[in-house]
């Protein structure tokens, strides 16, 4: 979930205070920011990004300035026992056997490379 109204129009009051937006006057203007900052924004961070701005900074800043995106969470997900490499190596044999194979000859390649180095 994005930051709320409120904790959008506190950091744009800050930045009002600050480099004179125009946010008050230009209706459009402080309609989008304040949809790209719920919408995109995490507050604590875009609010310590628009601080740094206003510190280091003499020009207005843009939105894609200040904004933290809010990461996106992962859905977990469970890989059936059957399907799992532990499970595949106990019951089925010819799995074992491609994976031994497999395995033996990634050793043989390191000792290649490994002789070709010296």
């Amino acid at each position: 979930m994005g930051m709320t109204k409120k904790e959008a129009t506190t950091i744009m009051s800050l930045l009002e205070t600050a480099f004179v937006m125009n946010f008050p006057e230009d209706d459009l203007k402080a309609k989008l920011w304040i949809e790209q900052l719920t919408k995109y924004g995490e507050y604590e961070g875009t609010l310590l990004k628009a601080k740094q701005h206003i510190s280091r900074s003499k020009f207005k800043p843009t939105i894609s300035e200040i904004l933290k995106i809010q990461p996106k969470k992962a859905e977990s997900v469970t890989v059936p026992e059957k399907e799992t490499h532990v499970y595949k190596m106990k019951h089925d044999s010819e799995y074992a056997s491609q994976y031994r194979k497999l395995k033996e000859r990634w050793e043989q390649l390191k000792r290649e490379w490994a002789e070709e180095d010296e």
